[in-house]
């Protein structure tokens, strides 16, 4: 267990030379003299830069522990958590630099930020800033080498400290030590009151559905009831006294106030709202809020549109919007080895340039499963990757099998990913990234993710009278038996290593079992050749996890597959076979437990990842959920399955703690900042109909942006913002389940509304 850093709180008298260094009013200030109880963490692990406490607690030591130069940065996490005043602050501290220091980037030594955030120098008494931060292109700010104390200015309504972080500049002969924090303020009273948190569907409610609205209040209300009021035009309005619970909810820490409006008096059905909510409270202020109900499926099919066509933005292919980047794909190393792999085209994974096969059939199939699920829901137009062939939707997959294609072995065997040793500057666009690529050995996981994905898209191409798809469904249909074939000869799990030569390559799509992919093969394969000794390879396994919660996922993603299996067997097997009426009971049993948890959910949630906990990626989890209800409706004729994943849709579009439609777009509502290099560079325009990874309380693997609202319930850990990889990174898996979500929910909706 860790030991949180402490802070010894010390009084302390200003002596004259300093207030007039600063300024000459600072008479009445107090002061907090940092010691600490732990030295700061590394969170890169780099395995360069480390750092020392020294043993009065009040200073500490980043020292590089080799001798030649280190042309890289290291971030170090120092926690805190101590509260402050209300109120101005300043920031004080030494800076001591060895003598044979010597800086590689200019005269950057270190990025220091205060809960995510850079802090402004501190001002004289003349108003001019005390220094000046090094700041060039990425709008990073650096302290200059030269100084060796600095001042900052604390925001005045930061009312606590979580954590400081540094990060390192490159630079040969890396030791510095930080000595002698101390906060100085003066105390203000918190006069400030806020709105309510009011919670709902920014695109507006459907007609004759459950219209959701949530008003959160915090946990120190002790009020147990909340007056609202309901206006419409021409509508007497609507007096109502909403109970307020007494608990918390666990995943947002809120206290919760819930309100349908399709249970309101039908005189005002189908047309717009206000909702007024009177204070209760001196800090909270009477608030209105403006809703929008009765509305078609206009919207819901535009966000499915833009679902599909932001694809593009993950396009390195020609076709793409950075033709003639990546020159150097063409001859990707193997790794330890003098040949080469042409691995061009395809879809960059993420907010990265490296290319996954994992991830890469995961997402395949998923728009392969809805669409040879109900094959309607995709006759859409998908601009601007419209194609001549008579199927958007093949032509938009055809790019990403082709590099699947690519990257399987002769022996039939599939590499697990190609991706350079580092990882590009967030700023970097594609055009300027010149790493070459290491494609990285065969696994068994991405041989059998694909082998399932060339069996599905076999079939999808097969139905097609184009007939350029017809010979793409020959070539998918070899690829997949001789992915079959390799998977036979290798009946041992073969995963990569972490790291190579110190190096990750990128996002590891590591395994610790692979049985669920092959279970996942067999049956893609048993559906393209009808072939019974497919459907029979795996039924043990198949029958293991039907008394499993969650039918074994721990949570729905591209590592746990096995509730996937379940809804394709009982799409392909036949109904006559042994086992389907156990699977049909375990999916019914599954799926029914969604129910529970979404109802007994005031978001309308069932989970997002292993147990109470949001995981990486938790929009995907969620949208993974609304396309399991959605491919159980349909297969077992289930409209309440259909209806509790319409219900799913208002977390998206607003029904959130942070109030986000959870896509990228243009208006203040939608996600702005989205942790994708293309579109921090510029090279592509703003990213629209992006989803992105939403809160993530499990794992932030360095993202300091995330960390500063780490300690809050589940639902909290997000942030809109660019360096947020954590939390606002976009990725083709999850971008493939909300895809294949709306297009299935879309034409759920349009068969109810015939």
């Amino acid at each position: 267990m860790k030991i949180p850093a402490m802070l010894c709180i010390v009084l302390a008298i200003f002596s004259p030379q300093l207030m007039a260094m600063i300024s000459p009013s600072l008479a009445g200030a107090t002061t907090l003299s940092l010691r600490f109880k732990q030295a700061p963490q590394a969170q890169w692990n780099k395995q360069r830069i480390s750092a020392q406490l020294t043993a009065d607690q009040r200073a500490f030591i980043l020292q590089d522990q080799q001798q030649h130069a280190f042309n890289d940065a290291e971030l170090f996490k120092l926690s805190i958590s101590q509260t402050l005043p209300y109120g101005r602050k300043l920031l004080y501290f030494k800076l001591h630099l060895v003598d044979d220091f010597k800086p590689l980037w200019g005269q950057k030594i270190l990025q220091l930020k205060v809960d995510g955030k850079e802090l402004e120098a501190a001002k004289a008494a003349n108003g001019k800033a005390l220094w000046h931060k090094v700041v060039e292109e990425d709008n990073k700010g650096f302290i200059p080498a030269g100084l060796s104390e600095l001042w900052f200015e604390l925001p005045s309504d930061s009312t606590e400290i979580k954590f400081m972080t540094m990060m390192t500049a490159g630079a040969e002969h890396f030791q510095a030590e930080l000595s002698d924090f101390i906060i100085y303020s003066w105390p203000e009273s918190d006069q400030r009151t806020q709105v309510y948190q009011v919670r709902f569907n920014h695109d507006g409610y459907l007609k004759h559905t459950a219209s959701p609205v949530l008003i959160e209040l915090p946990d120190w209300i002790e009020q147990s009831q909340l007056p609202v009021s309901i206006n419409a035009v021409d509508v007497e309005p609507q007096e109502l006294m909403l109970t307020i619970p007494s608990q918390s909810d666990p995943g947002s820490g809120m206290k919760v106030v819930s309100l349908d409006l399709a249970n309101l008096n039908t005189r005002f059905t189908g047309k717009p709202l206000t909702l007024q909510i009177n204070s209760i409270h001196p800090q909270l202020t009477n608030t209105r809020i403006s809703l929008k109900q009765g509305l078609d499926l206009s919207s819901l099919q535009r966000h499915r549109d833009q679902a599909l066509a932001a694809f593009y933005y993950f396009d390195s292919s020609d076709l793409g919007p950075y033709s003639g980047t990546h020159p150097q794909d063409s001859r990707a190393k193997r790794l330890d080895s003098e040949s080469t792999l042409d691995v061009r085209g395809g879809w960059f994974d993420a907010g990265d340039y490296g290319k996954y096969s994992v991830n890469a059939a995961y997402s395949l199939m998923t728009l392969l499963m809805a669409e040879q699920l109900q094959p309607t829901a995709f006759a859409v137009n998908i601009s601007p990757i419209a194609s001549d062939q008579g199927s958007d939707l093949l032509a938009l997959l055809s790019s990403e099998l082709n590099l699947l294609l690519k990257l399987q072995a002769d022996n039939g065997g599939v590499y697990h990913k190609a991706a350079s040793a580092q990882w590009p500057p967030l700023a970097q666009a594609p055009q300027q990234d010149h790493q070459i690529k290491t494609v990285l050995p065969i696994t068994t996981t991405a041989t059998a993710h694909s082998a399932a994905a060339f069996a599905m898209a076999a079939n999808s191409f097969a139905r097609s009278r184009q007939l350029t798809h017809q010979q793409q469904a020959l070539q998918y249909r070899q690829a997949a038996l001789r992915a079959w074939a390799y998977l036979e000869a290798h009946p041992q799990l073969e995963m990569i290593k972490q790291r190579y030569h110190q190096f990750e390559y990128g996002g590891p799509y590591d395994d610790v079992d692979d049985r669920d992919e092959r279970l996942l093969a067999a049956l893609a394969l048993y559906q393209m050749t009808g072939e019974v000794h497919y459907l029979n390879h795996s039924k043990q396994y198949l029958a293991s996890l039907l008394e499993l919660p969650r039918l074994g996922d721990p949570s729905p993603s591209w590592r746990d597959n096995r509730s996937r299996s379940v809804l394709l067997y009982l799409k392909a097997a036949p109904k006559n076979d042994d086992l389907y009426p156990s699977v049909h009971q375990a999916l019914s049993h599954y799926l029914e437990h969604i129910l529970s948890l979404q109802q007994n959910n005031p978001y309308g949630i069932a989970f997002a990842g292993h147990q109470q906990q949001f995981d990486w990626g938790s929009n995907g989890i969620i949208a993974s959920t609304g396309f399991q209800l959605l491919y159980g409706g349909y297969l077992l004729d289930k409209p309440a399955w259909l209806a509790a994943a319409m219900q799913l849709s208002h977390w998206f579009f607003g029904l959130n703690p942070h109030g986000k439609i959870f896509v990228v777009g243009d208006t203040p509502n939608h996600v702005q900042h989205p942790h994708f290099r293309p579109y921090v560079s510029k090279a592509s325009p703003l990213p629209v109909g992006l989803l992105i990874g939403g809160a993530n309380s499990v794992e932030l693997k360095g993202d300091m942006m995330a960390a500063t609202r780490e300690n809050m319930a589940p639902m909290q850990v997000y942030i809109d913002h660019q360096d947020s990889w954590a939390s606002n990174e976009v990725a083709i898996n999850w971008q493939a389940l909300w895809a294949a979500y709306l297009c299935l929910l879309n034409q759920s909706l349009a068969n109810n509304l015939q």
